[in-house]
C-alpha cells in the first residue's frame, strides 16, 4: 500500500502466483485500503478478464474488456456522450469494430451512434492509438484537477492467467499502449507460467 501510494506513474505491479494462492484476496485487501477508507486518494476500476471471455472469441474479449476500462474511467470522469462516442470509434485503428463497440459494449443506441457519427469529420473517426491514450490522459487530468484528487486511478485486473493465453498476451500489449498514463496504476493478477504459454 505505501508503495503504490508513493510510487511514480504510470506503473504496473504484477501479483505473480497458482491459482488458489491468494492473489484475488490480496487484491481485495489493496483496494479496500486505497480506495475504500475515508480520505482515500484512489478511484479504483475492478476489472475480471475471465468473466468477459466467456463464451466469446478473442477479438470480442478484447474489445469488451478495453471498452470497460475505457468506459469506468469515462463514466467516474463524467465524460461527455460525444467525447466517449469518439474515443470508442477510434479502437477501428487497432481492428476493433466500432459500431460493434458503442452499441452493444457502451450502452448506447445504434440510432444514437448514426446521428454521432453524421455530426463527425473522417478525421475525428480514424483516432490512433496515441491519440486515444492522449484524450484519456487528459480526461484523467482534468477530473483529477477539479477533485483536487492527487493520485489517481488503480486498476485491478484480475483472473488473467484464466483466459487463453494468446488473449492474456494481446491484452497486456493493448493495455501497455492505451493505458501507458499519468496518475495511473495497474495492479495484475497473474500465474506467469500460464500466461508466457500465449507468447
Amino acid at each position: 500500500v505505501k508503495f503504490i501510494e508513493n510510487t511514480n506513474t504510470p506503473i504496473t505491479i504484477a501479483l505473480q502466483g497458482e491459482w488458489g494462492s491468494g492473489k484475488t484476496s490480496l487484491m481485495n485487501s489493496l483496494r479496500k485500503e486505497l480506495s475504500e477508507v475515508d480520505n482515500s486518494t484512489f478511484h479504483a476500476v475492478w476489472l475480471n478478464t475471465w468473466e468477459y471471455a466467456l463464451m466469446k472469441d478473442a477479438e470480442t474479449t478484447l474489445i469488451d474488456i478495453i471498452t470497460k476500462l475505457i468506459e469506468n474511467v469515462t463514466e467516474i470522469a463524467g465524460t461527455e456522450e460525444t467525447v466517449k462516442a469518439n474515443l470508442f470509434k477510434g479502437l477501428r485503428k487497432i481492428g476493433f469494430s466500432a459500431l460493434k463497440v458503442v452499441s452493444s459494449a457502451h450502452g448506447m443506441t445504434k440510432a444514437a451512434y448514426e446521428e454521432i457519427e453524421k455530426a463527425q469529420t473522417k478525421q475525428e473517426q480514424s483516432l490512433t492509438i496515441g491519440q486515444i491514450r492522449d484524450e484519456l490522459q487528459k480526461i484523467i487530468n482534468e477530473y483529477l484537477k477539479e477533485t483536487n484528487n492527487k493520485n489517481g486511478f488503480i486498476f485491478f485486473i484480475d483472473d488473467l492467467d484464466r483466459i487463453d493465453p494468446p488473449v492474456a498476451v494481446q491484452l497486456l500489449e493493448l493495455l501497455k499502449n492505451i493505458f501507458t498514463l499519468e496518475k495511473c496504476v495497474f495492479v495484475l493478477a497473474i500465474d506467469y507460467d500460464v500466461v508466457i504459454k500465449g507468447l
